[in-house]
């Protein structure tokens, strides 16, 4: 029996599609800074616990090739992070603001049309390149339990980044493009 265990969908604590926009963006805030603070570490750190042994060449493979396809996804990640502070998030928080005023939208940024959905395809390029280096995540029966833990991991983590960026195209997006629309027609609506 494959001692991969399957993922156990866990129910987000809030319907972000009842939230309203700002609480959306700081929650996909949050969801960056644990990315990068927290689950990209924890990561890095069960990989820095692997030691040699004499006869699991196949997984120090495996944890080699993960641990520099993770840096990739880290460095694509943080570019694309970066991006969204620098624009997206600036932009959301202007839109609220002149909806809570009565103001008029702001410009919106080239970035949403032309960057957000690429580097989001990068993301999920990367995640798939860190997934076909772990074998598809398919690990040996008698794998030892460092290894188990890992694949485990990085299936949460695949899933959780897949869902966040789910999250921002298919309902921060959205709610975005229904306030930019409220402020088109001088407030009125929705």
């Amino acid at each position: 029996m494959n001692k991969r265990r399957s993922r156990v969908v866990e129910a987000d604590e809030v319907d972000v599609q009842e939230l309203p926009l700002d609480q959306l963006l700081d929650r996909v805030r949050r969801h960056h800074e644990e990315t990068l603070e927290e689950r990209i570490p924890h990561l890095e750190a069960l990989i820095d616990r692997f030691e040699p042994s004499q006869h699991e060449d196949e997984c120090e493979e495996f944890v080699m090739m993960t641990s520099r396809q993770l840096m990739m996804c880290r460095d694509v990640l943080e570019r694309h992070l970066a991006s969204e502070e620098e624009y997206l998030f600036p932009y959301v928080e202007q839109l609220v603001k002149a909806a809570e005023s009565d103001g008029s939208a702001p410009e919106r940024p080239d970035y949403l049309d032309e960057g957000f959905e690429s580097e989001h395809q990068e993301v999920l390029e990367e995640l798939e390149s860190v997934r076909q280096v772990a074998g598809s995540y398919s690990i040996p029966d008698d794998a030892r339990e460092e290894f188990v833990e890992l694949d485990q991991e990085l299936v949460r983590f695949e899933n959780e980044l897949s869902e966040q960026l789910r999250v921002e195209e298919e309902t921060l997006l959205d709610r975005v493009a229904d306030l930019e629309d409220y402020l088109a027609d001088g407030g009125e609506g929705a």
